[in-house]
C-alpha cells in the first residue's frame, strides 16, 4: 500500500496537505526523505527519495479495496469501515492477550507436571513418575524446537484424572478408556496446555503482536486527529467543491487552498459545508464514488462540480455520519436517512414505499419526488 502520510517531527501529515515534489517529511519507519506524488492517474501518495523500505500503514485504516462498491452511501461506508477498524483492533488485542497468556500457561503446565510426578513418587508408582518427568522434558524440547515431537500427554493414564479424558472433541471417563481404541485421549485437565502448545510455534513465528498493536493504536490515534472537510468554493462564473483532510485548524487549510486557486482565478471564496472528525478514510472513497464529477484545474485534480440536487444529498449524507438515532419524520433529514439506510430501491405503483432495516415506510408524494430527482441526478455515477 502506498504511503498516504509522512512524518514531520512528531506529527503525521497527509498527502493532501503538501505540494507535489520533494518535501521536508520523512518515512515514519526508516526516516528517509519523502517525495509527494500527486499526478493525474495514480492515487496521490508519498514515495521514498531513494530505496523504499517495506513499511506500510494499516490497510484496515487507510486502504480502499478494489471491490468496494461505490454504490454505498457515504454514511453507510463510514459505519462499516469503523466497524472493520474496531474488529481489527479487537483481533490484535486478543492475539496480544493469547501471547501474554501463553508463557503463563507453559509455566503452569510445568508446575502441574512436577506436582504429578511427586504424587506418583509418593504412591510408589515409579514408572508413571518417570513418564511424567519425560513428558516435562518433551514440553521443554517442544517449545525450544519446532521439529521436536509433540509431548505425549495421551500416555498419562490414571484414575487420579477424575474429570476424564479427551481427544480434543470427545470425552471419556477412566473406566471406558481403552488404550488400543482410544490411543490419543489425554487427561481433560491438560486440554488448555495442549491447545496452547498446538498453536505455540505459529504464534511465535508471527509478527510480534505487542509491536503490532502498539503501532496500530498509534496510527489510529493520529488518524483520528484528522478532520474530513467538504467545502464550497466560489470562483468567477462557477461553484466548485473540494474534499480533503487536515490535522490543523480548518482556517489555515482554507487559506492554503485559496492561495493555490488564485494562481488560476482572479477571486476565490471558500465556505465550509461539512467538517467531520475521525473518518479520514472517507476521502478516498468519496473521490472514487464521485470521480465522474471531477473538475480539473491545471495540475490540480482534487476538485468537483456537482448539480444542486446531488450536492444537497451529498451534504446530508456526510452530516448523517455517526447519526445512530432515527431522526423524527418531521425533520427534513429523515428522507435522506431513510433512503441511505434502505436497499436503495423504491417499491409500489403510484404510492411508493421503502424498506428500512426490515420496516416498511410509505412515502409522501414530496418524499418520493425528492428520491426520484436524486436518482435521476446520480444515475451516471452508479
Amino acid at each position: 500500500m502506498k504511503l498516504p502520510f509522512g512524518k514531520y517531527q512528531n506529527d503525521l501529515i497527509h498527502i493532501s496537505e503538501v505540494q507535489s515534489g520533494r518535501t521536508d517529511l520523512t518515512c515514519p519507519n526508516c526516516g528517509q526523505s519523502l517525495i509527494a506524488k500527486k499526478g493525474k492517474l495514480k492515487e496521490h501518495h508519498f514515495a521514498h527519495d531513494g530505496a523504499s523500505c517495506s513499511f506500510t500503514f494499516s490497510k484496515e485504516l487507510f486502504g480502499l479495496g478494489s471491490r468496494t462498491s461505490t454504490k454505498l452511501p457515504l454514511c453507510i461506508y463510514a459505519k462499516r469501515k469503523k466497524e472493520s477498524i474496531e474488529k481489527k483492533l479487537r483481533e490484535l488485542q486478543v492475539a496480544h492477550s493469547k501471547r501474554t497468556n501463553k508463557k503463563a500457561l507453559i509455566e503452569e503446565l510445568q508446575v502441574r507436571l512436577q506436582r504429578l510426578q511427586s504424587y506418583f513418587q509418593k504412591a510408589n508408582q515409579t514408572k508413571k513418575a518417570t513418564l511424567t518427568n519425560q513428558i516435562a522434558d518433551q514440553v521443554q524440547q517442544f517449545i525450544q524446537q519446532k521439529i521436536a515431537p509433540f509431548p505425549a500427554f495421551h500416555l498419562l493414564r490414571d484414575p487420579v484424572f477424575k474429570t476424564g479424558y479427551t481427544n480434543g472433541k470427545n470425552q471419556l471417563i477412566h473406566q471406558a478408556l481403552n488404550e488400543e481404541q482410544h490411543e490419543y485421549y489425554y487427561p481433560l485437565v491438560f486440554q488448555p496446555y495442549v491447545h496452547c502448545l498446538q498453536a505455540y510455534h505459529k504464534t511465535s513465528n508471527s509478527a510480534n503482536t505487542t509491536n503490532q498493536i502498539e503501532l496500530y493504536q498509534k496510527e489510529l490515534s493520529r488518524f483520528q486527529q484528522f478532520q474530513l472537510y467538504f467545502i464550497e468554493i466560489q470562483i468567477p462564473s462557477a461553484t466548485i467543491h473540494k474534499i480533503g483532510l487536515t490535522s490543523r485548524p480548518i482556517s489555515i487549510r482554507l487559506k492554503e487552498i485559496q492561495l493555490d486557486l488564485l494562481t488560476y482565478f482572479e477571486s476565490v471564496k471558500c465556505k465550509v459545508l461539512v467538517l467531520q472528525q475521525g473518518v479520514a478514510f472517507l476521502e478516498q472513497f468519496f473521490k472514487r464514488k464521485y470521480a465522474t464529477y471531477q473538475f480539473s484545474i491545471g495540475t490540480l485534480t482534487e476538485y468537483f462540480q456537482f448539480p444542486p440536487t446531488l450536492l444537497n444529498w451529498i451534504v446530508k449524507d456526510l452530516e448523517g455520519i455517526g447519526l445512530n438515532q432515527v431522526p423524527n419524520r418531521s425533520n427534513p433529514i429523515w428522507i435522506y436517512w431513510a433512503y441511505f439506510h434502505s436497499n436503495g430501491k423504491l417499491y409500489g405503483g403510484k404510492s411508493k414505499h421503502l424498506f428500512v432495516e426490515g420496516e416498511k415506510y410509505r412515502l409522501t408524494s414530496e418524499e418520493t419526488k425528492k428520491i426520484k430527482t436524486y436518482l435521476l441526478t446520480f444515475k451516471k455515477t452508479v
